[in-house]
């Protein structure tokens, strides 16, 4: 077993500060989708915006949690006991963000 380094602790603070930096990116864009694309309602804005977090959690090859997306939207009072693993599934992975944005919206409509 390797012990654990200051530096293993920095590339780990690092990689949280990209995975951070990433979603706010995406996030902003999102938003931007929503306004050019007249998505106002609170719902579809919340479902594009957790989409957003799983698309950028697979390109990051990492995973994201029903509670860590609260989180991270800052929905308050949420705290699943049984926190579940989601994934964006095959179809949509292989899709760039905007074009992912456009075939959720329209199945949320």
């Amino acid at each position: 077993m390797k012990i654990w380094t200051r530096d293993d602790t920095r590339n780990w603070i690092d990689k949280i500060e990209s995975r951070i930096e990433d979603i706010d990116y995406y996030l902003k864009r999102t938003i931007e989708f929503c306004e050019i694309n007249d998505v106002y309602s609170d719902r579809q804005v919340l479902i594009l915006s957790m989409m957003t977090v799983l698309w950028v959690s697979h390109m990051r090859q990492e995973y994201a949690s029903f509670n860590e997306m609260a989180d991270l939207l800052g929905i308050d009072n949420v705290n699943v006991k049984i926190d579940q693993i989601y994934d964006l599934g095959p179809h949509l992975a292989e899709l760039d963000h905007e074009e992912m944005l456009q075939i959720i919206m329209k199945s949320i409509d």
